[in-house]
């Protein structure tokens, strides 16, 4: 539950505010803003799972929550660029 709406939270975010910034001042600056909010919210998750999910006996190293954070936000990060890509109409 912590993962899907912390994801939930931060993708819902991304989104918009991507969606703002093309609509506002084009692709190069999507692009450019898409790489760092990408990284904003590896640093959010990350941060969230290290905390919460490394609490108490049996809980996970936070060591592990932060690779666990930066795997999904790069597959994320790749997975958006090529729907960006054949779909420039989506955003």
């Amino acid at each position: 539950m912590i993962i899907a709406a912390t994801n939930l939270a931060t993708q819902t975010v991304l989104n918009v505010l991507l969606n703002l910034v093309n609509y506002n001042l084009g692709p190069y600056a999507f692009v450019f803003s898409y790489v760092w909010m990408e990284l904003a919210v590896f640093l959010i998750e990350g941060a969230v799972y290290a905390r919460l999910l490394s609490r108490g006996k049996g809980g996970i190293s936070k060591k592990r929550t932060w690779l666990y954070a930066l795997a999904a936000n790069c597959v994320s990060f790749a997975a958006g660029m090529i729907i960006a890509k054949w779909l420039p109409g989506i955003f």
